[in-house]
């Protein structure tokens, strides 16, 4: 039978959405924590302790806890976090919270990270998810931003993995695409168009353009 929700009722099925959301995410981490303890009981040694207690401490940066008890939380955090399973550490939420806030702005900024900081699996895809489709000073017919990702060439099947294998689950569900151009493009007005319009639909779609910095500058230099 047919039933009209109230505002009550939308309300309440995201808040027990995201109670199944978080309650799954802390399974995840008790999963990672009985793995950390049996590395200890298989060693018989206290050495591997560090690894339980880093377990233990982990703490998710991007929930706020009221006096009351309440949490206030980004939504898409706890979402990305559902759909890759990955536990964010502080600086990446910070990082994430700076790009996208200077992106909104129109302005622009720059952060160094090394190997193994989360740049291709956590702070690259979260961004997308939090920018895509945003309103921005860049957008051009509809509104909405065009999130481009741009790695050396070397990595550009990896990146495009990574984002396709975290975008294809139905939550976030979001089309990557792949900018292929070079000098020896055609370069007739109508190729230029129909191009054009396939980054502007990328864009009306919500969509990622993974591409790598030669295949960018061709396209400005076109």
């Amino acid at each position: 039978s047919s039933h009209d929700f109230c505002g009550c009722d939308v309300g309440r099925l995201v808040d027990m959405a995201a109670l199944f959301m978080l309650r799954c995410c802390t399974i995840n981490q008790l999963q990672r924590l009985v793995v950390e303890l049996k590395k200890v009981s298989d060693c018989q040694s206290a050495s591997g302790l560090a690894g339980v207690a880093a377990e233990l401490c982990k703490r998710r940066y991007y929930m706020n806890i009221a006096p009351s008890g309440a949490l206030s939380f980004d939504p898409r955090f706890l979402s990305f976090e559902f759909t890759s399973g990955f536990m964010m550490w502080e600086r990446q939420v910070n990082l994430v919270r700076d790009f996208s806030s200077a992106a909104r702005g129109g302005s622009s900024q720059a952060q160094q990270m090394i190997m193994g900081d989360g740049k291709t699996t956590v702070v690259g895809p979260l961004l997308a998810l939090m920018l895509a489709g945003a309103s921005g000073v860049n957008s051009r017919r509809s509104g909405k931003m065009l999130v481009t990702l741009v790695c050396p060439k070397a990595l550009l099947q990896q990146s495009k993995g990574i984002m396709r294998a975290i975008f294809s689950a139905p939550l976030i569900p979001k089309p990557v695409y792949t900018l292929d151009f070079d000098r020896g493009f055609n370069s007739k007005p109508s190729s230029l168009c129909e191009l054009r319009e396939k980054l502007l639909t990328a864009s009306d779609e919500l969509g990622i353009v993974v591409a790598s910095p030669t295949a960018l500058k061709s396209y400005f230099l076109k």
